[in-house]
């Protein structure tokens, strides 16, 4: 729902599926060094996180170990009904 208009419709897991067939690699901005060095993925750089977004994990990784970009904080996830929300209207989820 989106300002009271259904956007989409299924059950969560179907409408995932539907949209994404990536994961979120997440780590601290303070990691990086500016500008942020990929190019090979989405890259989402936040207030205070950078989120990587790949199909490929392996290679993401091994992109950011060539970056000399620590790990010791990495966080993987897969994406959420928030990603998707944003996705489908470009604005955040507001209570």
């Amino acid at each position: 729902m989106d300002h009271g208009r259904i956007i989409a419709q299924g059950t969560p897991r179907a409408l995932l599926a539907a949209h994404f067939d990536d994961v979120v690699l997440q780590l601290p901005l303070a990691d990086f060094p500016n500008p942020i060095p990929l190019s090979s993925h989405t890259v989402i750089q936040g207030r205070d996180t950078v989120e990587i977004l790949t199909r490929d994990v392996n290679t993401a990784i091994e992109e950011l170990l060539a970056r000399n970009i620590s790990l010791a904080r990495l966080q993987i996830r897969p994406r959420t009904l928030e990603d998707l929300f944003l996705e489908l209207t470009g604005r955040e989820l507001r209570s």
